[in-house]
């Protein structure tokens, strides 16, 4: 701090401002509106000004009050330490004055005042306010009636805001609910807008996750629920369940019959989590839904079928992906009479065969690469025969990868030992590998998207 004002050689205060002009200034405020102008003149004349660094304080909270401020140029903001930290209630420019009722008070700060810019002030001591009041006792009714006024005030504020919390956890908030503080021209018209850009925040907040929960419904609502109809129903089993990690997810899972003996069915699970992911999985899953069914059109799946359609959905997803987002697929096609199954696994390692009748698990070798990311890409499949009672599971990383409090992950040992034995249905399947991770993770935050598919095959009908 600068002090710009001292006593001369006479022992009387000299300013380098009018006096006349900063008590027009100080008589503005409710402390000294009563106080007559010469007397205000007179106090002034006995003050000294002082220059602030930006930074630099002219009040700490909680220290003793020993002058109050008016603020002859520049701008300061004011702070409150409270017990869930430092926040900035109030912005104050040239003309404001500051500090004023610890000063009449003796009281304590309540806030740090800081300088923002480079910042002069008057500096009206204690000693200079209770040597005027001697002199004029209109100063002290003028400080009793601004206490009085100010008291009224932020009574009035605390109503408004109450009103306006309330309106705004019944979602009725308005920003005019703030008017009559938006008029004052002091702190309280700062809390106002504080209030309301919370408001907003809180508002908008609101607004994204209705949103969101929409999505996410939609998105569930594209996902099958039971096996299509028209015969295939006493062919297979097949269930399947998607645990996003956020609301909406970048995982998916289909199933759809392609003419009377075809049954397509796939798992998907594109890069990253989120709004993003969810997307591209919707325009991957379309892209594959319309490529199977326009390759699949002519009758029961041929060998090699499946990696030509992951390969036709490859270049569609590659052209123009300037995110270079990227999904990995496995896609089964099942004759329902026979039990051929034509299956390609572009970049998704979560797919296994179990066998009736054999206790080992048979994980089925990826055949491609992930999908997306550049054209040309060749995808080949893999031919079976399914027999009653045989299952084909497909999963994404967020199986395998789960982790738990402790950050183990929980495996491929875990993900076999969990899928039930012969005899056990999809849905039995499902519910399983999903107990098993839940029971795994426990209060972990999901680190990805889970999603599991499990198809029994039941044979064709007259042939169990």
């Amino acid at each position: 701090m600068t002090t710009s004002a001292s006593p001369p050689s006479d022992g009387q205060p000299r300013l380098d401002r009018s006096a006349i002009r900063i008590a027009r200034l100080l008589s503005r405020h409710g402390a000294f509106a009563a106080v007559p102008h010469g007397a205000l003149v007179r106090l002034v004349a006995a003050c000294s000004t002082a220059r602030f660094a930006p930074g630099e304080a002219l009040m700490r909270q909680g220290e003793a009050g020993e002058a109050a401020f008016l603020l002859l140029s520049g701008a300061v903001v004011v702070e409150v330490q409270g017990h869930l930290g430092r926040s900035v209630v109030a912005r104050l420019q040239a003309g404001e004055l500051v500090g004023e009722l610890a000063v009449f008070a003796k009281t304590p700060r309540t806030a740090t005042v800081r300088a923002e810019v480079p910042t002069e002030a008057l500096v009206i001591a204690n000693d200079t306010i209770r040597a005027a009041a001697l002199q004029e006792p209109d100063i002290v009714m003028s400080v009793i009636a601004a206490l009085g006024t100010r008291i009224g005030q932020v009574n009035a504020a605390l109503v408004t805001l109450t009103q306006a919390s309330r309106a705004l956890s019944e979602g009725r908030f308005s920003p005019e609910m703030l008017d009559t503080l938006n008029r004052q021209a002091d702190e309280l018209a700062h809390f106002a807008r504080v209030f309301r850009d919370m408001a907003a925040e809180i508002e908008e907040k609101r607004t994204l996750r209705h949103e969101m929960e929409t999505a996410a419904a939609i998105q569930r609502a594209f996902l099958p629920s039971e096996v299509p109809h028209g015969g295939a129903a006493d062919r297979v089993e097949i269930a399947a369940r998607m645990v996003p990690a956020r609301n909406v997810g970048g995982d998916f899972y289909d199933f759809f019959r392609i003419g009377e003996r075809t049954l397509a069915f796939a798992v998907g699970d594109v890069s990253g989590k989120g709004t993003p992911a969810a997307m591209f999985m919707g325009v991957a899953r379309t892209v594959l839904k319309t490529v199977t069914r326009d390759l699949c059109a002519a009758g029961p799946p041929a060998e090699g079928q499946a990696g030509a359609i992951l390969s036709r959905v490859n270049d569609a997803l590659a052209e123009d992906n300037a995110s270079s987002m990227f999904v990995t697929l496995a896609l089964g096609l099942l004759d329902l009479d026979t039990g051929a199954l034509d299956l390609a696994t572009a970049g998704h390692e979560e797919a296994v065969m179990l066998r009736a009748g054999v206790a080992a698990h048979e994980p089925l070798a990826v055949s491609g690469p992930a999908l997306g990311l550049f054209e040309g890409v060749s995808v080949t499949s893999r031919s079976l025969r399914l027999v009653p009672g045989d299952r084909i599971v497909l999963a994404t990383d967020g199986v395998t990868e789960a982790f738990d409090s402790d950050r183990h992950v929980f495996g491929w040992d875990r993900f076999f030992a969990a899928l039930p034995g012969e005899g056990a249905g999809a849905e039995a399947s499902v519910a399983a590998l999903f107990a098993a991770v839940a029971g795994f993770v426990g209060d972990a935050p999901p680190s990805d998207d889970i999603t599991a598919l499990v198809l029994r095959y039941l044979g064709p009908p007259g042939g169990r």
